[in-house]
């Protein structure tokens, strides 16, 4: 279309003088100049588009209570790259406020803005009038979430609820605006005068950008001076006494409040404090609150927080607090690690949709979850690293599983476990079903039973697994040399399980029925010296185990000999206790028993 326009005018300038003396120079700077403006143009829309684009980012982090981490000037002067918390980057275009030329005739170059109206909704303005399109002013921004998915109607995809995200284009010298995602485009104006191009580089979406008191301004271009305010991200840290609950805020300066990034807080608090913290410390992402003693339900998701706490990162509870409410976190989408030693009841929807939870250090005791058919603790997280702490010595069963309305287990969606030293005693089912790929026991474990001898019915017959049983992305378990006894079940059904090693100075004794049953990746498996009593069924349906290696220079008791030996299974003993193994009761249910090798 640009060389279409350019060749036209040519023409017509041709059919007006064609001497063979005629001096072409002025045409050609005439040429030139209609397409450098040309070029200008196409670039000031391109710019608009990217402006448009940027204006509706920064309402949206407005509304989402986003902070700016970074304000640089571009490197042509032509603008700003502004970095928000989340990451994101955007590029807003200042243009020279169309101060250096003419508009010529009829030239035009719209301008677009947002505008706060009486419901505290921003809409679009064009050349200051209210953008309206089927009789409705437009929302920069929808107002159900982002890509339409949790609005009731979410039809206009990324912009969610009547979002709609305006677009310009030049075409045949006019200005054309769609509102409908490019599908079809309404006619402005002349994009182009006879004599200029509404002064250089004229668009001015801002007037510009400024930082003070604690805020990145914004100030648009619209004959009201629109400021848009977001709170600046600042390195600081702060330590904060409360005696009296309730006045954590009369404690705040409006600067510590807007900046603060670490908020420590000893002394007496409550639900008060806690909207203090939520509401008006406008960037915090740590909140650490294990010196204090804590009244009432420590929410951080206060009445009319569509989104929870979006800076938040990190949260430390009191040993005082043992109990998360419903909806606490709701939606605090960047909370990474919570620290909550004491806990033992996590209500529904606590973490929901918290995807970026990564750390989740929790209390061993009685831990209850919410399990309501997509409403429980953990909906909508992604698998999470679990430390369970030191409270207690023995971790009760079904602890860490929720059981939905359709009556199936659900676990926590955890990812790595880490499972503190001074625990002895894991019980039956514990983490039966989870989700995690690693399970870390701390150094100097004193974990003495892995699974407790029993293996209840549930549901109208049938059986559940073990202490970890069914956990089938578990690839390797090191066993801690303190464990005594791995009980009934322990690990069984974990399909993908492939190596299990106990330390050189492994204390273990028993191995139960059924501890390893169906552990059909299994090949090998080390038995150390200490062994005394061992099922056979422990390693029942392990379809492909082929090598059993057993240091025990004494034949252990080999109990439930009516198991079956998994075929093609070679057991290696110590060589001075060939003949032992093979005179010992049932184990010459092994077909090939060889020494272990040098």
């Amino acid at each position: 279309m640009k060389k279409l326009f350019i060749c036209l005018s040519v023409i017509g300038v041709l059919l007006v003088s064609c001497s063979n003396d005629y001096d072409d120079s002025a045409l050609w700077d005439s040429v030139n100049g209609l397409e450098n403006r040309v070029a200008k143009l196409e670039e000031l829309c391109k710019q608009m588009n990217t402006n448009i684009s940027s204006l509706q980012e920064i309402v949206k982090a407005l509304k989402e209570r986003e902070s700016i981490t970074n304000v640089s000037t571009l490197s042509d002067g032509s603008g700003y790259s502004i970095t928000f918390t989340s990451g994101k980057t955007i590029t807003i275009y200042h243009g020279k406020n169309g101060s250096d030329g003419s508009d010529g005739t009829n030239g035009v170059t719209p301008t677009i803005s947002v505008k706060q109206d009486t419901d505290g909704i921003y809409y679009w303005t064009v050349n200051g009038n209210w953008l309206i399109v089927d009789g409705k002013k437009v929302k920069a921004i929808g107002t159900d979430g982002a890509d339409g998915s949790n609005g009731n109607d979410g039809t206009d995809g990324t912009n969610g609820k009547d979002g709609i995200t305006p677009k310009f284009k030049i075409d045949g010298g006019y200005w054309y605006i769609s509102y409908d995602n490019e599908q079809s485009w309404e006619q402005l104006g002349k994009a182009t005068g006879d004599s200029g191009l509404n002064g250089e580089d004229g668009d001015a979406f801002f007037k510009g950008v400024s930082i003070a008191d604690g805020f990145v301004i914004f100030t648009l271009n619209d004959k009201e001076s629109t400021e848009i305010k977001i709170p600046f991200y600042s390195e600081t840290e702060l330590t904060v006494h409360v005696t009296e609950p309730g006045t954590l805020k009369s404690l705040l300066t409006d600067e510590q409040m807007r900046t603060v990034l670490a908020l420590k807080v000893i002394g007496n608090i409550n639900d008060e404090d806690i909207q203090t913290i939520d509401a008006s410390m406008l960037v915090v992402e740590r909140v650490d609150l294990s010196d204090t003693d804590i009244t009432g339900s420590g929410s951080f998701s206060g009445a009319g927080l569509l989104y929870g706490k979006q800076t938040l990162k990190e949260i430390i509870y009191p040993e005082s607090c043992t109990n998360i409410e419903a909806n606490a976190f709701y939606g605090c989408r960047n909370l990474k690690t919570v620290i909550a030693p004491a806990i033992r009841s996590i209500g529904k929807s606590a973490f929901y949709n918290c995807y970026n939870l990564e750390n989740f250090t929790m209390s061993a005791l009685d831990c209850n979850m919410y399990a309501v058919y997509e409403k429980s603790s953990f909906y909508g997280c992604n698998p999470i690293d679990i430390k369970i702490s030191h409270m207690p010595e023995i971790i009760t069963h079904t602890v860490y599983r929720d059981v939905s309305n359709d009556g199936k287990y659900r676990s926590i969606p955890m990812k790595k476990l880490y499972i503190s030293s001074n625990i002895r005693e894991i019980e039956h089912t514990t983490f039966a079903g989870c989700t995690m790929e690693e399970i870390v026991f701390e150094q100097n474990s004193k974990l003495q039973i892995l699974s407790t001898n029993e293996w209840p019915s549930v549901g109208g017959g049938g059986y559940v697994s073990g202490a970890f049983g069914s956990c089938k992305n578990i690839k390797r378990v090191d066993i801690p040399e303190s464990v005594i006894i791995i009980g009934e079940g322990a690990f069984a059904y974990c399909t993908n399980l492939e190596t299990v090693s106990f330390g050189q100075n492994s204390k273990l004794q028993i191995i139960g029925d059924r501890a390893f049953a169906e552990c059909t990746s299994l090949k090998e498996i080390e038995i150390p010296a200490s062994i005394t009593v061992l099922y056979l069924s422990a390693f029942s349906e392990c379809d492909n185990l082929k090598t059993i290696i057993c240091h025990a220079t004494l034949p252990p008791r080999l109990n439930n000999a009516s198991a079956t030996v998994p075929e093609n299974c070679v057991l290696y003993v110590p060589n001075e206790a060939i003949s032992l193994y093979r005179e010992a009761t049932n184990w010459n249910r092994f077909k090939t028993i060889l020494p272990i090798p040098e």
